[in-house]
């Protein structure tokens, strides 16, 4: 009868530490799973600033380009000079138009 007390006390000790174990693994899943949406959502607001900035640089570099051909200063024109082929240099082509 001892014997069996003991043997029912051991298996429920067991059973109470794997279900803590499940417990823990469920928790740190579900932190995984939260930190994965956080970083998602990061990189997609990155790439949205990203896009604007792009889209930024495309317009700078459009007015740069039209201001070349009116401007009669030749400091101003080396300016917009460099401004233009900054900003030619960058990874997004269909952008400028």
């Amino acid at each position: 009868m001892l014997a069996t007390a003991m043997t029912l006390d051991t298996e429920r000790g067991r059973a109470i530490a794997v279900a803590a174990r499940i417990n823990a693994a469920a928790a740190e899943a579900l932190a995984a799973r939260m930190s994965v949406r956080l970083l998602e959502s990061q990189v997609i607001a990155a790439r949205l600033r990203a896009e604007r900035l792009a889209a930024r640089l495309a317009r700078i570099e459009n007015y740069a380009r039209r201001a070349m051909g009116r401007t009669r200063d030749d400091a101003a024109r080396a300016a917009l000079g460099d401004i233009v082929v900054t900003a030619s240099e960058r990874d997004a082509p269909a952008l400028v138009s």
